[in-house]
């Protein structure tokens, strides 16, 4: 099942906390290790290092290193994954309906106000 498998986040991304949400709603997180890249950590650099020389690319997140050692990124392809081995829906869960109703559009006005006072006060200071 899940086991030898690594899941590669990234702190403060929406969509690592996306795909982590509907792991949880459809498996149990215990099943899989977690790596988080955090930002000024020493362990960023080389999380970084190791998905870019698994992958070709430069890293990205969220990522997953199967049992097999292939590695699947973006949080689409890895829900599709995912939900394909539980047999259930990649777009439709209580968990992620819930986020997707309320907490996506809240956060998407946030983003968006945030902006807004950004350019504010850089008009302000310019």
């Amino acid at each position: 099942m899940a086991q030898g498998e690594t899941i590669y986040a990234k702190a403060g991304c929406p969509f690592t906390f996306r795909f982590v949400l509907f792991v949880n709603d459809v498996d149990t997180l215990s099943n899989y290790t977690f790596r988080v890249a955090k930002a000024g950590e020493p362990s960023y650099d080389a999380i970084c290092s190791e998905l870019e020389a698994a992958t070709g690319a430069k890293a990205s997140f969220p990522s997953m290193r199967l049992a097999t050692g292939e590695v699947l990124v973006g949080s689409e392809r890895l829900m599709e994954y995912v939900a394909q081995r539980k047999d259930c829906s990649s777009t439709s869960t209580p968990v992620m309906d819930y986020f997707n109703q309320y907490m996506a559009p809240a956060s998407r006005s946030l983003v968006t106000a945030l902006r807004a006072a950004q350019a504010r006060l850089a008009e302000l200071e310019g």
